[in-house]
């Protein structure tokens, strides 16, 4: 027999395991699972995940995923638009179109 898990049931495991300090208590190993995160993100709503950074010894940051512009990525910026509004989605798109060398 197994256990059903409706969708809201999976989302509320990902809020435990990063409101759970004790969940994935190994540093690594949670930022590969915000590395894996971040992946299952890109392969539905586009980007491409570069980097996961860890900011545990300095500003309040965190773990953090770090997503470039790709073309599966919809003009208005999709899913990421909302987020780290530092940069707006014209200039997350153009900094793709002209690399810096």
């Amino acid at each position: 027999m197994s256990k059903v898990l409706k969708d809201t049931e999976l989302l509320e495991i990902v809020r435990i395991i990063i409101d759970g300090k004790d969940i994935i208590s190994e540093r690594p190993c949670y930022v590969r699972f915000v590395s894996d995160l971040g992946q299952i993100i890109a392969d539905y709503c586009g980007g491409e995940v570069v980097t996961v950074s860890d900011d545990f010894q300095g500003e309040a940051l965190g773990v953090c995923a770090h997503f470039i512009w790709n073309e599966s990525v919809p003009g208005d910026g999709g899913v990421y638009a909302r987020f780290d509004t530092d940069v707006s989605v014209d200039e997350w798109a153009l900094e793709m179109q002209d690399p810096i060398p």
